[in-house]
């Protein structure tokens, strides 16, 4: 939903494509970590659940220290921040349910050397 928002206030903006061989892999986590020199390496999920009242918790969420936000508004300045934010909030009001949860997943790897 966040990404989708973001793209609603720049086309230009895209959800970052998985990338197995990436440290999203916890397969490939856990190898570099090994590589690195730690033992007894696991790697767990850690998914995060979040509900919000309306769309403008969310967005007031979404846009409190988000770095490609914070890129974004550097580059264009704070009027042009200021209309892609409303278009943001009008996303999130249509689309987002309140009181319907959002998930992530961080991956946290744990080793011993």
């Amino acid at each position: 939903m966040s990404w989708r928002a973001l793209g609603s206030a720049d086309p230009d903006i895209r959800p970052p494509a998985p990338n197995p061989e990436s440290l999203e892999n916890p397969g490939v986590f856990e190898r570099e970590m090994r590589a690195a020199g730690f033992e007894r390496v696991s790697v767990v999920p850690h998914t995060v659940e979040m509900v919000f009242a309306d769309a403008d918790a969310l967005l007031d969420r979404l846009t409190r220290g988000i770095a490609p936000l914070e890129l974004m508004r550097r580059s264009i300045g704070d009027r042009a921040m200021a209309e892609r934010i409303e278009a943001m909030r009008s996303y999130l009001t249509e689309h987002y349910r309140p009181g319907s949860p959002l998930t992530t997943t961080a991956y946290l790897g744990v080793g011993y050397r």
